[in-house]
């Protein structure tokens, strides 16, 4: 998977904190991000894109860290909800390894997640397991088209208001992808092969390991965060693909936005 276009996301504000606080928060921003064309790439891009800021307290649906959360069922100890992810396209021709192949599609990634709470205090620390299971979809300007499934089981570490206001998160775990995922990504057919780039068919499996550190925090109307994320893909099943340059690379970025728009309704604590 690339860094998302949605990653800063991932570090927006949880919903535990203030007895009462607005239904709905909005806002607007930049980020800078800094990441491979793909995973397994040498080559580094550097993106400058809009960071949305959005949150929903609602009593059922909220809206958090780049998740609808409790759409199907909320618990004490465990939520199903719908995660979502994107990722910008990489054209071959800044890409040395892929000279000649076609270009990567931007990519919508959607599907169920699994979430069990492994404490209990969410007003301090808190762990949890995640189990997102979502169906990758690329967008050209001719057509949809799938290209495969992901599965990225990790364990999530969160603290409100670690060292006064920040909020620091991590997250670590594995991902596993099928045989179209990791062929789109990793594949090299008869007619796109060279004497330095043989025939390559993808299969399915493990798709190597990443760890994730955010840090945010809210400053009045304005929200600042960072994250850096490393990836390691000794052992995959692609590992062998002469599109894999190398095996460990870091990713990181920051974003700035202002909320400018906050509701007169506010709630109670939310979970």
């Amino acid at each position: 998977m690339r860094a998302s276009w949605v990653a800063l996301l991932l570090m927006a504000p949880g919903l535990a904190g203030a007895e009462s606080q607005p239904l709905w928060e909005l806002g607007a921003g930049a980020s800078v991000l800094a990441f491979p064309a793909y995973r397994g790439s040498e080559q580094t891009e550097l993106y400058v894109l809009p960071a949305p800021y959005l949150v929903y307290r609602g009593e059922h649906v909220r809206v958090d860290r780049g998740v609808l959360r409790g759409l199907l069922f909320d618990t004490n100890r465990a939520e199903f909800d719908l995660s979502l992810n994107a990722a910008a396209p990489v054209s071959s021709d800044d890409v040395d390894a892929r000279e000649g192949m076609p270009d990567l599609a931007a990519v919508f990634e959607v599907g169920p997640s699994l979430n069990v709470r492994l404490s209990e205090d969410r007003e301090g620390p808190t762990w949890t397991l995640l189990l997102p299971l979502r169906a990758v979809i690329g967008i050209d300007e001719r057509e949809l088209r799938y290209v495969g499934w992901l599965f990225n089981p990790k364990l999530n570490f969160y603290w409100r208001q670690f060292a006064g206001a920040w909020n620091l998160g991590f997250s670590v775990g594995p991902l596993f992808a099928d045989r179209h995922y990791h062929n789109y990504y990793y594949g090299v057919d008869d007619r796109y092969a060279t004497p330095t780039r043989p025939v390559y068919e993808g299969k399915a499996g493990y798709s190597g390991a990443t760890a994730l550190a955010t840090l945010t925090r809210r400053f009045g109307q304005w929200w600042v965060g960072g994250f850096i994320r490393y990836d390691n893909l000794e052992g995959a099943r692609f590992e062998r693909s002469p599109l894999v340059e190398t095996k460990h690379y870091l990713m990181g970025g920051v974003a700035l936005t202002w909320v400018f728009a906050t509701s007169s309704e506010k709630v109670g604590k939310a979970d």
